[in-house]
């Protein structure tokens, strides 16, 4: 079943009034099965601002069977830890719906996982292996209403230590909580922000693919790295180079976005803005062995 989301928060109501006073037109994409992250998706002019969280504002009423006698959620403990071997490992598949998760790089054999705290809108952990797929799936208990924004007793974190030998696939669809990424050496790195900050830091990947949500992303790459696809959501974005090894691809939403690559980078800058401006103040090579292709939606762009 669909996954139904539902976000109010002055951000968004602020950016929906500016988007439609300039008679732009939204449009709705799908979510993945069971996937709790924010999607935008305006082909148009904003790539990927737009929203699927009014799909289904008439189901609402109806997903209360949670709430006790006083009016208050149901909370949910958790405390569980899992160790699975490397060997035979070819992706890694997570889904989120209200948690922090943190995925760092270790120098051991195996995954370990950890889940612990409580919420009104998780009741469960699963961590099982289908096929050559590690999954990590939390399981959610309203259907139409599960963000923490709602949920004051929400202190959940998961830790995801993988092997530093591991360089296969990583997907992450995230939820409602603030997602950090250290250190990991990765083939291909697929991430769907939700409503929550996003780092990642000092990664090294052939292929990285990033929705933004509703939050500020860092990426932080101190390794050459390969190809950037980014299709921006809410809130500010960074990224710092510390050289340039592949083709970035933006596609702006709302906020400031910086972009510091090293002078002389071999990179090809072509540039398009909706409402906003954008400030070059990089030197490049002149050698284009690169392309980075920014497409400014509603913001500011830098490129130092």
């Amino acid at each position: 079943m669909k996954k139904k989301l539902f976000i109010i928060i002055p951000t968004l109501i602020l950016t929906t009034t500016l988007l439609v006073g300039c008679n732009v037109e939204f449009g709705v994409k799908s979510r993945p099965k069971n996937s709790n992250s924010v999607n935008f998706n305006n082909d148009k002019l904003f790539g990927n601002l737009g929203t699927d969280f009014l799909d289904n504002l008439d189901d609402i009423s109806n997903n209360f069977d949670d709430f006790d006698n006083n009016g208050n959620l149901t909370t949910y403990d958790e405390d569980i830890s899992k160790t699975i071997p490397m060997k035979n490992i070819e992706d890694i598949d997570i889904e989120i719906h209200a948690s922090n998760v943190n995925i760092n790089s270790v120098d051991s054999s195996d995954f370990t996982i950890t889940c612990r705290g409580s919420s009104s809108f998780v009741d469960k952990t699963t961590i099982d292996v289908i096929g050559n797929t590690l999954n990590i799936k939390e399981h959610g208990v309203n259907s139409s209403i599960n963000l923490g924004f709602f949920n004051k007793s929400t202190s959940r974190e998961i830790t995801i230590n993988v092997p530093k030998d591991f360089n296969k696939d990583l997907e992450l669809h995230g939820g409602a909580g603030n997602i950090s990424i250290n250190g990991i050496n990765i083939n291909k790195l697929k991430v769907e922000g939700g409503a929550g900050n996003l780092t990642l830091k000092d990664i090294v990947f052939q292929d990285l693919k990033l929705e933004q949500g509703v939050g500020n992303t860092t990426i932080d790459l101190s390794s050459k790295c390969g190809d950037i696809d980014i299709d921006g959501g809410v809130g500010n974005l960074s990224i710092i180079f510390a050289e340039v090894g592949g083709d970035l691809t933006y596609d702006g939403g709302v906020g400031k976005t910086v972009i510091s690559i090293p002078n002389n980078s071999p990179v090809k800058l072509d540039t398009s803005t909706g409402i906003g401006s954008i400030d070059i103040n990089a030197k490049t090579s002149g050698e284009d062995i690169y392309t980075f292709d920014l497409n400014v939606g509603v913001g500011n762009l830098i490129v130092n």
